[in-house]
């Protein structure tokens, strides 16, 4: 990962705007934390089931780690900050819907899904 893109999305968050780092989309809340947003590798959503999409959450909370690992600036800018971690699937470039995610350890479903 390119240092200089992860200062720009620094900057794009600061600016509350949303910014596509590798496989995740960075974003902010309205109040100020950080969302960090993997997408489903699953084609059709009904395919989906809990276990792959914990297991696709956990893969971007490490994905996330590693570039707070990286990133000195990225560690320093997150730091005062609730991280929420969402997995969401994309509608063949149509939309994105939400599949669950979790903040302080609590997980939350925003769709059904069979385990």
């Amino acid at each position: 990962m390119d240092k200089d893109r992860i200062i720009a999305a620094i900057e794009f968050l600061k600016d509350g705007q949303t910014f596509k780092l590798g496989d995740l989309t960075l974003g902010r809340t309205s109040g100020g934390d950080i969302l960090v947003t993997g997408w489903t590798d699953y084609l059709d959503l009904q395919n989906l089931t809990k276990r792959a999409a914990l297991t696709e959450l956990k893969e971007t909370k490490e994905l996330f780690n590693k570039l707070i690992l990286f990133s000195s600036d990225l560690k320093e800018f997150t730091t005062d900050k609730r991280i929420e971690y969402h997995l969401a699937y994309e509608d063949s470039g149509k939309a994105g819907i939400g599949v669950c995610y979790e903040v302080g350890g609590q997980l939350t479903w925003i769709i059904e899904l069979d385990d």
